[in-house]
């Protein structure tokens, strides 16, 4: 029976949370592996990480690669679940190779040895790539979209909260807390004193712990 190491990534908070995505992909691999003749000698994962991301950040891949052994092979459900960047994906081959391993796919893209197969791969890792860069695009436009009809995109800023469609109220008591520091600073009051000034009088940042020099100096540096 040969050998096999699996290696599942999620790249969504919800994937991860719901365990549907990774859920999935195990139960692909899982069944492959028993009518193929693999024995799964251990599971490794990547949740909440994109498939771009630089192999420093794929600690799940890396344990994976590591616990290669000449004549396994590193067990996937489909080869956009390695990664999604091509260079990457030559690295990862070539790493396994090394080792006298092979990567095989549950969905049965690009396995092989021959020329035809090494081609295969080279284009799913391509389109996965070109893939992720249209995803990047839409989402991007997405953004400057709903951002160009009102509707606050990222961080709210502080003295403000955001209604459920998006769009920005003030909150009161931050605003409070706005014109204190902006009195404070206009009359020359240094960080340190306008942090304790408003811990003496118990207002309190958005994280509810008192305020310190360094974060409020990061939210009002360039408003007062």
């Amino acid at each position: 029976m040969i050998q096999a190491i699996a290696i599942y990534r999620v790249s969504t908070s919800h994937q991860v949370e719901s365990g549907n995505g990774l859920q999935a992909q195990k139960d692909s691999v899982r069944s492959y592996a028993e009518k193929n003749g693999y024995n799964i000698v251990s599971e490794h994962s990547d949740e909440g990480v994109s498939g771009s991301a630089p192999l420093v950040k794929r600690q799940g891949l890396l344990d994976a690669l590591d616990a290669l052994e000449k004549g396994y092979v590193l067990l996937v459900h489909k080869l956009d679940r390695l990664s999604r960047d091509t260079f990457l994906s030559i690295v990862i081959s070539r790493s396994v190779e090394k080792k006298g391993c092979r990567i095989v796919s549950a969905s049965g893209e690009g396995n092989g040895t021959s020329a035809q197969d090494s081609l295969m791969r080279n284009i799913i890792s391509a389109m996965a790539q070109y893939e992720a860069q249209l995803i990047s695009v839409r989402t991007k436009n997405a953004l400057a979209a709903k951002k160009k009809q009102g509707f606050r995109v990222g961080t709210v800023p502080f003295g403000f909260s955001a209604l459920e469609d998006g769009k920005l109220v003030e909150n009161e008591s931050e605003q409070l807390i706005c014109e204190l520091v902006r009195t404070a600073r206009a009359s020359k009051t240094t960080w340190t004193q306008t942090a304790l000034a408003l811990n003496e009088k118990g207002f309190n940042n958005r994280a509810g712990r008192p305020w310190t020099k360094q974060n409020l100096w990061i939210i009002f540096r360039n408003r007062v």
